[in-house]
Parts: structure tokens; sequence; C-alpha cells
């Protein structure tokens, strides 16, 4: 399978087609810009993150803010309204092979939950993100080169039915082709809802 249609296969099969609604106005779009905390020694940029994406969860903001899988639907919203705004829709899939699970969509950030608890995130290419800094512990995010990938803890490297994915620093993904110019198109962790 080529890797532009690798991609879009993943991306139309993690993005859900069943039961969605919008959710609120354009104020989901606002930066939240004041809530961020000064760059941490792990941060992969000069400008603090807002959102880490970690193999157990989400943390906002600062070290101490963490939102890990298994924790309410209600509060993993809340804490992501405070970091990113209101979700810009939700949806769910009763047809995942982990079984039904429900969405609240951030732009290009979408968490995943099962039995109202937060299992998963992804995040995919060509998604809205309004510029605000996201990545790995180890600073993968999407757009980042093959190298960058390599550098991270851990990471493997395997061509499968949906592209080229790797694993690094626990965190899965998918690489837009394979060599040197390849970059990230796709990360996630925890449950997520593929169909390979």
């Amino acid at each position: 399978m080529k890797p532009i249609y690798a991609a879009f296969a993943l991306t139309a099969c993690l993005m859900t087609a069943g039961c969605t609604e919008q959710a609120g106005d354009g104020g989901a779009e606002e930066s939240a810009a004041g809530n961020r905390a000064e760059a941490s020694h792990d941060a992969p940029a000069e400008e603090a993150l807002s959102i880490v994406l970690t193999v157990d969860g989400l943390r906002l903001s600062d070290d101490s803010n963490m939102v890990t899988f298994g924790t309410p639907e209600e509060t993993a919203i809340a804490e992501m309204d405070a970091i990113a705004g209101a979700p810009t829709e939700r949806s769910s899939n009763d047809e995942c092979g982990a079984g039904p699970m429900a969405f609240a969509h951030f732009g290009a950030l979408t968490i995943n939950f099962q039995n109202s608890r937060l299992v998963g995130w992804s995040m995919f290419d060509g998604e809205e993100w309004e510029g605000r800094p996201v990545a790995t512990p180890a600073g993968i995010t999407i757009g980042s080169r093959r190298a960058e990938v390599e550098a991270a803890p851990q990471a493997v490297f395997e061509e499968t039915s949906i592209g080229l994915e790797f694993t690094a620093d626990g965190v899965d993904g998918v690489m837009s082709e394979d060599g040197p110019e390849g970059v990230v198109i796709n990360l996630w962790a925890g449950t997520n809802c593929i169909f390979r």
C-alpha cells in the first residue's frame, strides 16, 4: 500500500464516522497561552508546551497536571478545555476493535473514551491546531523527521498494513514515507480505533 494511501486510510479509520455533534462556537479555538508554564527540561522547543503527549495520558501545562488513562470523561474534558478550549466536535464509533468508543476532538488532537473513562489519544497531520505547542516528552510531534524519531528512546520502525509505523518513547505513530525525508503524520497512545 502506498504511504499516502496508508496515511489516508489510517486517518479515515481513526476519524470516526458515527454520531457526530458539533460543540461550542469559535471560542473553542482560543489560545490558552496564559495557562502555559515555563518550559521544562524535556520540552522540545523554547516555548513551553501546552500539552505533552505521554504513553499513559496527557500532561497539561506543567509537570503537576497529568490527565492519565482511566480519568473520568468529564474531568478529562474539563482539563482539556482549560488548555485548548471546548471540543470542536464529539463523536462515537460502535465498531472499533476494542469495543464502542467515544471521542472528543480538539482540532488535531482527539481523546478517546470507553465506559466514560479516558483510554487513549491520537493526533493527525493536516488538522488545525492553531500553533499550540504539542509533543511527546522526547520532542516528537507531527512533522518531526525520521532522525528525530530515531533519537527518541527505544525507537523501532516496522512496515505494516497502515504504513511505516514506529514506536518511540512508548508512543506509536506513522511516518509519511521510509527514508530520511519521511515525517511523522500520525501519533497515538493507549486504546485507539485503528482498522488494520
